[in-house]
């Protein structure tokens, strides 16, 4: 399995979750960034308490929530935002036995974070609401969350924001992850929670149990897959890039492509993707921590909202026949979801 790095705060990271999802929570909050970093509100805006709003559902998740006013949801990713308060809500979920939810719960404690904790119950379920607040580069990022388990089911709500000095913006928060409703016997629709599709992609299923993450796998198994399996998932990045059809795009997209860590050596150059998808592309060998070189295929793909990464991986001696299912899945994706008016 792959070590992947997380710098938590930072305007990207290489958030590429081959290993499993139990870092699911650290990349939500990685890859989607803080929207605080980048919708910081003028000097001249007051604070000001902002009440609760109407339930919003977030799609494929059987999740809804009363969040502040001005809410809406994320154009992707599960979960939704309020660009006044510099504040996203997301959802993340783990399905398996015992180890994995006592994994799952653990990524959400970080040491040195200053992490208070209480016991609450919700839909008449036990769960656990925690806060803290996360180093980054642009200083501290205020945390919360909120953690269930159903049967064979862990739910996690994760939301990060710019806190204000009073302490209102958190109380908020708080209040509104404790009007959680989840209904867990809800088939889980991982693209329609991500706000991406893809095309039929032969050999591959989406895996229904990861959320966060748009994941393909044979059958359909939990991903990852037994090493060497043909794998691929797309995840939703926190850069930006206004277009990919010049050299300067290019070049943009490239560097971008590199900082993922998906292909460890490249075949050449990242190669420009035009109609119908716009981005840049390369392939090459991805090395794993255990020592296994996979053929790795890796795509940024400028969407409306912003890029997303794509990337598929397989045995080396596979390559022939599954280089061209990845080219195709990556020409085949959409966003699925309406801006919020």
């Amino acid at each position: 399995m792959t070590s992947v790095p997380v710098f938590r705060g930072a305007p990207f990271v290489s958030c590429l979750p081959f290993l499993s999802f139990l870092p699911l929570l650290a990349l939500l909050v990685a890859c989607s960034g803080a929207r605080g970093d980048r919708h910081a509100p003028s000097a001249e805006v007051e604070e000001r308490p902002t009440p609760l709003g109407p339930r919003i559902a977030v799609p494929g998740t059987g999740v809804s929530l009363e969040a502040p006013v001005g809410a809406a949801l994320l154009p992707i990713g599960p979960g939704v935002g309020v660009d006044d308060l510099g504040l996203t809500i997301m959802v993340a979920l783990a399905i398996g036995p015992e180890p994995v939810h006592e994994a799952f719960r653990q990524s959400l404690f970080t040491e040195g974070t200053g992490a208070r904790r209480r016991e609450l119950t919700i839909q008449d379920q036990p769960a656990t609401l925690g806060r803290d607040a996360l180093p980054g580069p642009g200083g501290a990022v205020a945390r919360a969350w909120l953690v269930t388990r159903r049967g064979d089911r862990t739910l996690a709500v994760l939301a990060t924001y710019r806190d204000s000095s009073n302490g209102e913006t958190e109380e908020l928060v708080l209040r509104s992850l404790e009007t959680l409703s989840w209904d867990e016997t809800r088939r889980l629709s991982p693209d329609r929670a991500i706000g991406i599709g893809l095309g039929d992609v032969e050999g591959l299923e989406m895996d229904r149990g990861t959320l966060g993450t748009l994941a393909l796998t044979p059958g359909g198994v939990p991903f990852p897959p037994l090493e060497g399996e043909p794998m691929m998932f797309v995840l939703p990045l926190a850069d930006s890039i206004e277009h990919a059809a010049s050299a300067e795009g290019l070049a943009a997209c490239a560097a971008l492509l590199a900082r993922t860590g998906a292909v460890s050596e490249a075949n050449g150059d990242a190669q420009m993707l035009d109609a119908p998808s716009r981005g840049c592309a390369h392939d090459g060998l991805h090395r794993s921590r255990t020592g296994a070189e996979l053929y790795a295929y890796a795509a940024i793909l400028v969407l409306e909202p912003g890029p997303v990464l794509l990337t598929g991986m397989v045995r080396p001696d596979l390559r022939e026949q599954w280089a061209p299912r990845f080219q195709l899945a990556a020409a085949s994706l959409k966003h699925l979801r309406q801006p919020s008016p």
